[in-house]
């Protein structure tokens, strides 16, 4: 819950986050002060790196800008955008002055032919219909004259040279084309470079503590609110540390909840209902880890005092390799 100064209020945040089902705690030992310390001054150089890759990255992912796209793929655009007009000119070129096939002139004088035999009997309303109909312009037209259907630009791509550069059938197109795409894949193999240093570093940062990991404390408790700020449900899950079951605690009901529902609500997800709306979102406002072998401790000395079953300590740090496991496949 913050204050917000516009509405002069508080507000409750929905943002989504994510914790470990468990977590080690002997960086924050005093005994482990010393190596605690050296760690996190090798992870503040390696987040430095780590910065300057990613700034390096924004001018090959956004070229100049944000909203564009990675300049290796500008390059090949650029690229297939000169093939094309050197293949448009050459087509053009290849086709200049040549006459129209004798089918066309057949056709032309049929048609034309028919229209003067039929004069008489076509109103004129009927004509100037056929030609509203084709844009202004008589049928007979659209048939000799292409500008008729494809009128030109008002800035024709005449106005560029093409010729001078394309030079003797389009060699110097050719070399230039060849050129783009060659600096495009060394700038893609450097991105891809890049990507996969800042990806190496975040690994490291990652596992930086990896090492520190003598005192294991697992997730047993979430205390849950629905709603806003100042109003709202709230409810309570509890898992029991030898069997990983979770129990919801919700007023007078006690039930059992598979994992993913739990997940789902402690960590700022929407409603299980499908509701919308800030009232239905639901948040996890405190995580109780604890000491699990003491917790076994505990549980056993119960039970020698009550009576019941004792608990094999062996069996939990066989849960606890399993769910490392689990954490590093993910």
């Amino acid at each position: 819950v913050v204050f917000d100064h516009t509405t002069e209020r508080q507000i409750k945040l929905n943002d989504v986050f994510h914790f470990d089902s468990h977590i080690f705690v002997d960086r924050f030992m005093y005994s482990n002060r010393a190596e605690a310390l050296r760690v996190r001054k090798a992870c503040a150089k390696l987040k430095e790196q780590k910065a300057m890759l990613e700034s390096t990255m924004q001018r090959y992912n956004h070229f100049s800008e944000p909203a564009n796209p990675a300049i290796d793929t500008i390059l090949r655009l650029t690229a297939t955008f000169f093939e094309q007009v050197k293949d448009a000119t050459q087509r053009r070129n290849a086709t200049a002055g040549l006459a129209l096939p004798s089918t066309h002139t057949q056709l032309t004088h049929t048609h034309t032919h028919s229209r003067v035999a039929s004069n008489e009997s076509i109103p004129s309303q009927a004509a100037a219909d056929d030609r509203e109909h084709h844009g202004g312009v008589e049928p007979a037209a659209l048939l000799t004259d292409p500008a008729a259907i494809h009128p030109p630009l008002a800035t024709p791509t005449a106005a560029v040279d093409y010729g001078a550069w394309l030079g003797g059938g389009g060699g110097v197109v050719d070399g230039l084309v060849e050129k783009i795409r060659a600096t495009a894949s060394v700038l893609e193999g450097q991105r891809r470079e890049l990507e996969g240093r800042a990806n190496t570093l975040g690994r490291n940062i990652e596992k930086a503590f990896a090492h520190l990991n003598d005192h294991p404390y697992y997730l047993h408790a979430l205390w849950i609110h629905q709603g806003v700020a100042g109003s709202g449900h709230y409810w309570a899950y509890l898992r029991d540390l030898l069997q990983g079951t979770w129990y919801k605690f919700n007023d007078s009901n006690v039930s059992v909840v598979p994992q993913e529902e739990v997940m789902l609500h402690a960590q700022g997800t929407k409603s299980a209902d499908g509701t919308t709306g800030p009232s239905e979102y639901t948040n996890a406002y405190v995580a109780v880890y604890v000491d699990h072998f003491y917790a076994v401790r505990c549980i056993n000395n119960l039970h020698i005092i009550f009576g019941g079953p004792t608990h094999n300590t062996q069996l939990l740090q066989q849960q606890q390799e399993q769910q490392e496991q689990e954490k590093q496949e993910t």
